[in-house]
């Protein structure tokens, strides 16, 4: 007879088993949408690296030529939400950002039709405070504490959802709250779940996995693979989505396409890479509305289904795109443009305004003792990057951070998009937005400085990024209000050009309050101590020509401008800085001609 205790042991000894539900959660894609989606609905297109693409497309399949008035809350709307927008299946967005992304950012043809319409009503929060809302209703808590909105127009306009209070623990400063947001669905595209509905995540997180719980009906899944629970248990670390959160699961390879896929160490998980031909075909076919439609009905519309859409794009694409994900794919695409880059040639004035920002990040990094440089995208971006460079290289301790959770990444050339891909392997830690945005630049003892971007710019440094109401819509602010809130200070980039510098900005997406500095082609401003406006410290060219210089500055700023009694000139051009500057945009999307 065998023992009681052996009993025990040799139970102990088997995988742990939890009874599976009724029934695999595994269902078609098509089934995915029309099982689970009702005109009407609340949807939330969640993001990690990847947003959820072949379920967009599959929307779009099941709704065109209705009238399903859905509201879409997004880290970002692009791609295929755009087209659902320009189809007329969006009456409201709830976003962060709304606008072409690759590659540079920029405001996309269709949302502005759509706004200056009014045809769909646009909610604008900065990327923190939509996520705290998301998580806010995960948690069912309320209302969340944030450091950022404030003196913004965002505030005013979200007044149903943000409040500012007295702090009832004595602190001198006005509290932000912001409501709860809870969708109907949220639809996420992940890299492996089970048939219960377990989830692997990867990161970089950015919002997910709480703000995909906020959803009151669950979750909508596409999987790159779908495993054995086995598989789940044996990386219980990345398991962050558990099956009770799950409505569904569709099996979806490149189901975040054009968008790529991480390497995060899994040897069955076959990473890859951004599809850049086709962002930017989808980024042309949105300036007419018959290319758009054309490109709809090409790659939505006439495959049918997902699986259509992987034939359309092709065995040899699809192979490309996976070869181009493997994290020392960038030392190939730069030395395939090698001839077309001329690393020599005279510093042109972007390239002289992107290397006076550097000049100006490493300064205040080491005057004030920042530790972190949160970089938003496009010119900004590059300063960032160089001033790393040059600091990391004098053994200053300063750590490069993106706003979708990446930490200590050193970028790699060939590529300026600020979440390229090659850059994830380099990074000291990759986590989310709630790490990135709330804890390096916001948290307790943190010393971080924002080198952010800007639609407009006024004097005092207030920056609109999101729209000239009511007819011109910008992007939004994406995290660029959230680190000029929270960051000890703010250097931002802007090209000279009178409808960007204007005397006050018609939209205010952050304010000016912690902006030290603006660099544009035309000069260098900054702010005295005590002072609220910018003063021109600093222009380009030889200094026999500082006059002319100040006189070409007046022209271009839309304010009085006030200039330092010691005027500066930019430096000249490092020529090893100028040769990495380009190195980093070979095709100068950033820089231009």
């Amino acid at each position: 007879m065998t023992d009681p205790l052996d009993r025990l042991l040799a139970e102990a000894r088997q995988a742990p088993s939890t009874p599976r539900g009724e029934a695999s959660k595994v269902v078609p894609l098509a089934a995915l949408i029309r099982n689970h989606v009702r005109p009407g609905m609340t949807l939330h297109l969640g993001v990690t690296h990847q947003f959820p693409q072949a379920q967009t497309a599959e929307l779009i399949r099941a709704f065109v030529g209705t009238d399903p008035r859905f509201t879409l809350v997004a880290a970002g709307v692009s791609g295929f939400a755009v087209a659902a927008l320009h189809l007329g299946l969006v009456r409201r967005v709830v976003t962060s950002y709304a606008g072409d992304i690759y590659p540079s950012p920029a405001p996309n043809k269709v949302v502005q039709r759509v706004y200056a319409e009014g045809s769909v009503a646009f909610e604008h929060w900065s990327l923190l405070t939509l996520v705290q809302r998301l998580v806010a209703g995960a948690l069912g808590l309320p209302a969340m504490p944030t450091r950022s909105l404030a003196g913004s127009t965002m505030a005013g306009d979200n007044a149903h959802a943000f409040r500012q209070v007295d702090d009832p623990f004595g602190g001198d400063a006005p509290l932000g709250l912001v409501a709860p947001l809870r969708p109907d669905l949220t639809l996420l595209h992940v890299p492996a779940a089970d048939e219960d509905g377990n989830c692997l995540l990867t990161p970089p997180l950015s919002e997910a996995p709480l703000g995909a719980m906020a959803a009151r009906g669950g979750v909508l899944v596409t999987a790159e693979h779908v495993v054995e629970r086995d598989v789940i248990r044996e990386h219980a670390g990345l398991a962050r989505l558990p099956d009770r959160h799950v409505r569904a699961v569709a099996h979806a390879p490149f189901g975040g396409h054009p968008g790529g896929l991480c390497d995060a160490g899994l040897p069955w998980l076959e990473p890859h890479a951004e599809d850049p031909p086709f962002l930017v075909a989808f980024r042309r076919a949105c300036r007419a509305p018959a290319d758009l439609d054309a490109w709809i009905e090409r790659w939505v519309r006439a495959p049918g289904d997902h699986a259509g859409y992987l034939a359309a794009l092709g065995e040899e694409r699809l192979a490309d795109l996976r070869a181009r994900g493997l994290p020392d794919r960038w030392e190939r695409e730069l030395t395939e443009r090698a001839g077309d880059l001329d690393l020599d040639a005279p510093a042109t004035p972007t390239e002289r305004m992107v290397l006076a920002a550097a000049d100006l990040i490493c300064a205040r990094v080491q005057g004030a003792g920042h530790r972190t440089i949160l970089a938003g995208q496009g010119l900004s971006n590059l300063g960032a990057w160089i001033a790393e460079r040059r600091l990391r290289r004098a053994g200053v301790p300063v750590e490069l951070a993106a706003e979708i959770g990446m930490l200590g990444y050193t970028p790699r050339p060939a590529n300026p998009f600020l979440f390229n891909f090659a850059n994830l392997p380099t990074s000291t830690t990759l986590s989310d937005t709630w790490h990135a945005l709330g804890v390096e630049v916001g948290g307790a003892g943190a010393r971080a400085i924002g080198s952010l971007g800007a639609g407009q710019v006024d004097r005092q440094g207030n920056v609109n990024s999101t729209a000239v109401p009511p007819v011109f819509h910008l992007v939004g602010s994406g995290g660029a209000n959230d680190v000029a809130s929270a960051a000890a200070e703010v250097v931002l980039t802007c090209p000279a050009d009178p409808l960007r510098l204007v005397d006050q900005v018609p939209y205010r997406t952050f304010t000016g309050r912690r902006v030290r500095a603006l660099v544009t082609t035309a000069g260098a401003l900054t702010k005295p101590a005590g002072d609220h406006d910018l003063v021109l410290s600093a222009v380009p060219g030889p200094p026999e020509a500082r006059r002319d210089a100040v006189e070409r500055a007046r022209a271009v700023f839309g304010w009085p401008l006030s200039v330092a009694d010691e005027l500066a000139t930019f430096d000249d051009p490092d020529p090893e800085e100028l040769r990495w500057l380009r190195a980093f945009d070979p095709d100068r999307a950033f820089l231009g001609d």
